[in-house]
């Protein structure tokens, strides 16, 4: 069995959660299902000294990570905002166009759910909506949403057979 982990920010970066990443897919390729992870190439947060290849094995080659070249991440929140959407259209790119039996998504960015409906209705593969870092009552605070969940959450929603929920 073969999962694919489309992943907004992965290691040597320093982001929330990111260990709970990485303890699911090593986790998954000792248990012997085969895991590709696409990710961009670290820019944020790394740790000065750290190193990492294009593509790396890992788990006696079970685990295989892909990076793909993205600009990285400044404080302008435009250009931001244009890195995510440009990071979901290569992710989104890869879930279709590899070969895979389940595909594994991160709700963080909130935006990288939004392919899993897509996922779904292209592909009729099931995934698995790992929900961690979700803060509603911030959505609310800021006027985006006014019961706690917004819009891009229900439409991740509907694209998910499982939901694993990280705290």
């Amino acid at each position: 069995m073969k999962a694919v982990f489309p992943c907004s920010y992965y290691l040597p970066e320093t982001a929330a959660s990111l260990y709970l990443t990485d303890n699911i897919i090593h986790a998954c390729a000792e248990q012997n299902l085969e895991v590709d992870l696409y990710t961009p190439t670290p820019t944020r947060a790394v740790p000065e000294g750290a190193k990492w290849k294009r593509y790396e094995t890992d788990v006696d080659g079970k685990l295989r990570i892909h990076r793909f070249h993205l600009y990285g991440e400044g404080k302008n929140p435009i250009l931001r905002a244009l890195r995510y959407v440009i990071g979901e259209v290569m992710l989104l790119h890869y879930c279709i166009w590899k070969k895979y039996d389940v595909a594994f998504i991160d709700s963080t960015p909130p935006i990288q759910g939004l392919k899993m409906p897509l996922i779904k209705w292209l592909k009729r593969k099931p995934t698995v909506y790992n929900a961690q870092d979700i803060f509603p009552d911030s959505l609310v605070n800021n006027g985006l949403s006014k019961g706690g969940e917004s819009c891009m959450e229900n439409w991740s929603h509907r694209g998910e057979d499982y939901l694993q929920v990280c705290r």
